[in-house]
């Protein structure tokens, strides 16, 4: 047989836990249990077999003695890392041999699956408001995730078991789904509260009134204040974002918006009213 430090990739006169580093290391990579091929299993019981010998669980081979470079032979390590299972009899042959170290090592080795990531975008009332989205997983594995409300940008969704498969029959891993929220194109958010911008009509700013204005629950109707400028914030409590005991407010910055079309009334109007105007919006604005 080859030199049991060469098959484990160590130098002679490696210490019980680089021995057992590197056994682990080649045990997972080529286990029978992660679906390997024949060439790939049989190293695996090469690997096996050399870490037996090296930390004293198995006699050296009689006919296939070996000597490093330096002249040294491997000792055994002084305790046993593992509580070995019993060993197989002789009598049975190499297969009953490896079949045992098969199992020893099968063990020995149990991890955790690895978490899978994932990237869900989702509108913006999806997020505020909650819902129900349809993934496909690895495995052509369809589940129905429930989005909470009031989720924000980069948060994770955690799918408990959907990851990969577990090493040596452990449990497997997680999928971790990443939220990605779109913009909206009326709404903003801050925290649980929704911000908008709500365009009047001049006589609207002026004379005041009720309108129908948009919330992420619908639509409502605000009453407009007599007077109102651009930049006034009306505040409609309990109209925002809903999460557990806490819940949000919606608020509308009033923009007033003059006609797209000109309006021969309307220039005719306000210039008869600016002759006799005393009105001075900028008068606190300081001197430069």
């Amino acid at each position: 047989m080859r030199d049991p430090y060469e098959i484990l990739g160590l130098k002679p006169g490696a210490k019980p836990a680089e021995m057992k580093a590197a056994y682990r290391r080649l045990a997972k990579r080529f286990h029978p249990d992660s679906g390997s091929d024949a060439p790939s299993r049989a190293r695996f019981e090469e690997a096996a077999k050399a870490y037996q010998i090296l930390t004293g669980r198995q006699p050296l081979p009689q006919d296939a003695a070996f000597t490093h470079a330096s002249g040294a032979r491997p000792s055994p390590a002084p305790k046993p890392e593992f509580t070995p299972a019993a060993e197989p009899k002789p009598e049975g042959g190499f297969s009953e041999i490896f079949e045992g170290l098969h199992r020893r090592a099968k063990n020995a080795f149990r991890a955790k699956g690895q978490d899978i990531h994932y990237r869900l975008s989702i509108g913006f009332l999806e997020a505020a408001l909650g819902a129900s989205r349809r993934v496909t997983l690895p495995g052509e594995r369809i589940l129905d995730v429930r989005i909470p409300p009031g989720i924000s940008e980069g948060q994770h969704i955690r799918l408990k078991g959907q990851g990969e498969e577990g090493f040596g029959g452990a449990e497997r891993g997680d999928a971790l789904i990443g939220i990605a929220v779109e913009p909206h194109s009326l709404f903003r958010r801050e925290g649980l509260d929704i911000h908008m911008t709500l365009p009047i009509s001049l006589p609207e700013a002026v004379l005041g009134g009720r309108i129908e204005a948009p919330t992420i629950h619908g639509p409502v109707t605000i009453t407009i204040p007599a007077g109102s400028n651009s930049g006034a914030r009306l505040r409609l409590k309990g109209r925002g974002i809903a999460q557990g005991e806490r819940t949000g407010d919606h608020y509308a910055v009033l923009e007033l918006k003059l006609p797209e079309t000109p309006d021969p009334a309307l220039r005719s109007f306000v210039a008869a009213w600016q002759e006799g105007l005393a009105h001075m919006p900028r008068k606190d604005l300081p001197r430069t």
